[in-house]
């Protein structure tokens, strides 16, 4: 089994302690995204759990813990960094910061479990231009080379629920997305970094730009780590393997104008209540929760 830490929340930066309360318990209660009163336990045995995926904006609260973890379990990382300010990316701490964090991780598990994710590419008619995201991809490729596997980048999917978070940011889309690819492939070729789109296949826009998945197959064999095909893909176009995230939507305070996974006002998760010795990410188990486990027996391995 493979555990995505996660999709839904940034485990690391706000939920670090409650995570390594689960992972000395054994187990963890996640709630149904959609049937909220449905929750599986979902076992964190080290004898069950393959492998895990971290996937964050600040790894910085987790780096305490991460020898012991990495000595206990197969992990990689997908650290997010893009060039926005505090205007796009309000919580996210400073871009110089994330990018040490990265290589402390890279440092202790390994560059080639290390992943950098330069996603979503957004515009604005001034401050972020095209040019000035393509200059600082070229200072962050400068200082990350070396310490990752890779890069993953995507364009930002104009979700409707963030018309309103948008609206007066004057985000703009991509006028000629070939041209911005070839040039955003050109500088990641000239400091050795591997390129893939995340989602959508940019391959067809330039050789570089390889149409991988971000928890992929051929990692995993690599890192002789079990997977599986998901029976359905997580969102359309997405082509990782099957993972169990152990996330809750809702529950991230970076508050990210450009964010899928908060559906509430920011007033509203304020007003959540976070209990680290609860096995929900999320308040606590009710008398109204339907709660089964998941089955624990080994993924079948898949070369």
């Amino acid at each position: 089994m493979i555990i995505s830490a996660s999709r839904r929340t940034d485990i690391c930066a706000f939920h670090t302690e409650w995570f390594i309360n689960r992972l000395n318990a054994g187990s963890v209660l996640v709630r149904n995204p959609v049937c909220r009163n449905v929750v599986t336990r979902v076992p964190l045995m080290r004898d069950v759990v393959d492998h895990i995926v971290f996937i964050t904006k600040d790894p910085s609260p987790m780096l305490p813990h991460l020898h012991r973890i990495d000595e206990d379990y197969s992990v990689s990382f997908q650290i997010t960094i893009t060039p926005y300010g505090k205007d796009i990316e309000p919580n996210v701490p400073g871009i110089g910061d994330v990018i040490e964090s990265l290589k402390d991780v890279s440092k202790i598990i390994g560059p080639d479990r290390t992943m950098w994710r330069f996603d979503p590419i957004l515009f604005t008619g001034s401050k972020y231009s095209q040019g000035y995201v393509l200059d600082m991809f070229d200072d962050m490729c400068q200082q990350l080379k070396g310490h990752i596997s890779g890069c993953t980048f995507s364009f930002l999917d104009y979700y409707r629920k963030l018309d309103d978070s948008l609206g007066d940011r004057g985000v703009v889309e991509c006028d000629d997305k070939v041209h911005f690819v070839n040039r955003l492939s050109s500088v990641a070729k000239s400091h050795g970094i591997p390129l893939s789109s995340c989602c959508e296949d940019l391959s067809g826009m330039d050789p570089y730009v390889k149409d991988v998945a971000c928890i992929d197959p051929v990692s995993m064999r690599s890192w002789n780590v079990p997977y599986a095909i998901p029976s359905t893909p997580v969102r359309k176009g997405c082509k990782c393997v099957k993972v169990v995230d152990i996330g809750d939507y809702d529950t991230c305070s970076h508050d990210c104008i450009y964010c899928y996974a908060n559906s509430t006002s920011i007033r509203e998760r304020s007003m959540k209540t976070y209990d680290p010795d609860s096995e929900l990410l999320c308040g606590w188990p009710t008398d109204g929760d339907v709660v089964s486990d998941m089955p624990v027996s080994k993924q079948a391995r898949l070369f």
